[in-house]
């Protein structure tokens, strides 16, 4: 039994809402309008940039719904600090006390990992966040992601790199377990490229002095540095640039974030990463642009978390139904969920220029 087929036969069965039988007028009070859907994020921590602009997204999808006078979901956030037993905690309470249609996030990668288990033995569908690799996909259904391949991303940062001209690579992986998938991956696809890899360090999550780490790294002359991190690069481009200033710097998506160019100011200066755009040229990314401005203290350069925010109220929606939901403009072009139960985004080469996030020209 397929993802789609299950998901109905529990929908259908009210498993997922708790209801036994109902007559019709029943169900019409327990309609989308009273429909409790839980949101794990996180909303403090190193990843809260993260949780904030994906809450804010979530918040505006909330907002065109009513504005239409269409039925809108209650949203349930719990703060997850992208920690696993947080989450967990989480995601249990949301089960158990909310009883809740279906869970948005986590999105950190242990987080998913440990909260997985928890929903398939509630039978409870979750859209995880961020990641829609095999990490997330190896677990049955109802489990789906909307978020891109970090296997596809590897590979556009290995062919960019290759296309530079770049043949001897060093690398530099934080120890947490989303920064090890990106490098693992990273130093599959160098490979198979036929690159050469002059170093694999790593560094603790904790330790925030990257000097002793490029040093070693700098000795193999290397044509350009990779730093997969947890959650942003801003201390380590700083650090790179007082010690070197011709390595080329690429980084994993965590780089492509508004806290990484604030942190390195005029050190971000050229480094490349990979990121989902979302194209300036679309209506509806203009106007959240104008509206975030409203809710956000500062608006991020891309709108890809806002973006996922605002898409998974959409799927959320379509997830529960069955049915395609068509009552909100997409900001996302052309996603749809594949037979492994994925919303794939293809990630971009991004690069940092002036202080922005900008496709780059070569």
């Amino acid at each position: 039994m397929n993802r789609f087929s299950l998901f109905t036969y529990i929908v259908g069965s009210a498993l997922a809402f708790g209801v036994g039988n109902t007559t019709v007028a029943e169900e019409a009070a327990l309609a989308p309008t009273t429909r409790k859907v839980g949101v794990i994020l996180p909303l403090t921590g190193d990843f809260a940039y993260f949780g904030e602009e994906a809450k804010a997204g979530m918040l505006l999808a909330v907002e065109d719904l009513k504005a239409k006078g269409l039925p809108a979901p209650q949203l349930l956030f719990e703060d997850d600090k992208c920690l696993a037993v947080d989450a967990v905690t989480a995601m249990k309470r949301l089960i158990d006390q909310e009883h809740v249609a279906l869970i948005i996030g986590p999105a950190c990668s242990t987080a998913i990992q440990s909260t997985a288990p928890v929903a398939i033995r509630a039978k409870l569908p979750v859209l995880y966040l961020l990641d829609a690799g095999p990490a997330v996909l190896k677990f049955p259904e109802p489990i789906f992601s909307l978020g891109f391949d970090p296997t596809e991303m590897a590979r556009n940062l290995a062919r960019d790199l290759k296309k530079r001209g770049v043949q001897q690579l060093a690398l530099i992986h934080e120890e947490e377990e989303y920064a090890n998938l990106i490098a693992t991956n990273l130093v599959s696809e160098w490979q198979l490229l036929g690159g050469t890899l002059t170093s694999n360090d790593s560094q603790l999550l904790s330790d925030t002095n990257f000097r002793p780490t490029i040093t070693r790294a700098l000795v193999k002359h290397p044509q350009a540095i990779f730093f997969s991190a947890a959650y942003e690069s801003g201390n380590f481009l700083k650090q790179l640039r007082t010690l070197d200033t011709s390595t080329l710097a690429y980084g994993n998506d965590t780089m492509c974030v508004t806290a990484t160019i604030a942190t390195a100011g005029a050190a971000a200066e050229g480094a490349r990463c990979a990121n989902v755009v979302v194209s300036e040229a679309d209506p509806l990314a203009r106007e959240i642009r104008e509206r975030l401005k409203k809710v956000l203290a500062k608006v991020p350069d891309s709108l890809f978390y806002t973006g996922l925010g605002y898409e998974s109220i959409i799927l959320s929606d379509e997830i529960v139904s069955g049915h395609q939901n068509t009552s909100l403009p997409h900001l996302f072009k052309n996603v749809a969920r594949n037979e492994l139960g994925a919303y794939p985004i293809q990630p971009s080469i991004l690069e940092i220029k002036n202080g922005a996030l900008v496709t780059p020209n070569n």
